[in-house]
């Protein structure tokens, strides 16, 4: 270890690191917030059912979105395997800064179980016969398995993130240590630190969830494939086409997290494990990246399904309207005005 630290202030370091993430913050809270509402009140009737799993959806994305962006905002400090706040979390102690860090693996975790709730449905819902082991679900059977879901996987995750944990005082022996040099940072930032090997064990855990997800995904799009082939030609071109829509969107809301969480993550995983030299910038990079999960999804649901994106466009077309007729008003009101001012006045004698 080298005086690198000594010359850098993580004060300003990460500056435009922050910056570009505000911004994205900026563009993606409305966004979601606008799909939040199209989603309740735009949605057909065909969508009664399937509108809930796609606001669960954005919900959850949401709630990361504010945790991680906004709340937490973490910035690495690698080489010690610690972590500190540099959003609203700042003010906080660095065990507050932990808890935020607790808070975005379980926001993941239910955001995935929001996506394997949403392809189960559409392959439910293309499905006729459908059984588990000769028998029928009922409602009944659905509401536990979806209460398990939502509590076991995100739950196990969150419980898996609280292993890394290691107490301050614990931590600040470790690094002074090991890096005296960095006494001034755990004086003026919120750090908490990581424990290696429950670092190991929570990768461990989380990636376990994740290939189970995988494997239920991937059996519920072989389903769906199979019955858009066996039913295609009982389906009218408007069943089609809204199925295409739904899918599609999902297909964009599957692959921005695999893209922008799961393959930057493991690569920090790995390089975190193996002991790979420095790279806060590269967990800095995937922290960037991960802020764009949340515009991208909004825009998936809106471009991709007709009913939402036909309901933005007939608002944008009402504004425009109104505008229009305003700025008549406005330049007709102008012309009267100046049309009284030109008449000649008449003097009576």
């Amino acid at each position: 270890m080298n005086g690198a630290y000594e010359e850098r202030n993580y004060n300003q370091f990460y500056q435009l690191d922050r910056l570009l993430i505000m911004v994205s913050v900026f563009i993606s809270t409305p966004l979601n917030l606008s799909t939040m509402y199209l989603i309740l009140f735009k949605s057909p009737k065909r969508l009664q059912t399937y509108k809930y799993i796609l606001l669960n959806i954005a919900i959850w994305v949401f709630a990361y979105e504010i945790v991680q962006n906004v709340i937490a905002l973490p910035m690495p400090i690698i080489e010690i395997l610690g972590f500190y706040a540099e959003g609203l979390a700042k003010a906080l102690s660095p065990e507050g800064g932990f808890a935020c860090f607790v808070g975005i693996v379980f926001c993941i975790g239910q955001y995935i179980v929001a996506l394997l709730f949403a392809f189960f449905y559409r392959y439910r819902a293309l499905k006729i016969d459908f059984g588990v082991c000769g028998v029928n679900p009922t409602k009944w059977h659905y509401r536990v398995v979806i209460a398990v879901l939502m509590v076991v996987p995100p739950g196990s995750m969150a419980a898996a993130a609280l292993c890394v944990y290691t107490p301050h005082d614990i931590f600040k022996v470790r690094v002074l240590n090991i890096h005296p040099e960095l006494s001034v940072l755990l004086d003026n930032l919120p750090l908490f630190g990581f424990d290696s090997t429950g670092f190991v064990v929570s990768c461990g855990i989380i990636s376990a969830w994740l290939f189970l997800w995988t494997v239920c995904v991937t059996w519920c799009i072989r389903g769906i494939i199979m019955q858009f082939r066996e039913h295609r030609s009982a389906m009218s071109e408007f069943t089609y086409r809204m199925h295409l829509q739904l899918m599609r969107s999902l297909a964009v809301q599957t692959a921005a997290p695999v893209v922008l969480f799961v393959v930057p993550l493991s690569l920090v995983m790995v390089g975190v494990i193996t002991g790979v030299g420095n790279i806060d910038d590269i967990i800095v990079l995937t922290v960037l990246m991960m802020s764009l999960h949340s515009t991208i999804n909004s825009l998936a649901v809106v471009l991709f399904i007709a009913p939402y994106r036909n309901a933005v466009v007939d608002i944008f077309r009402k504004v425009f309207k109104m505008s229009a007729v305003s700025s008549v008003q406005v330049v007709s009101v102008s012309i009267k005005s100046q049309s009284n001012c030109a008449q000649p006045q008449s003097h009576s004698h």
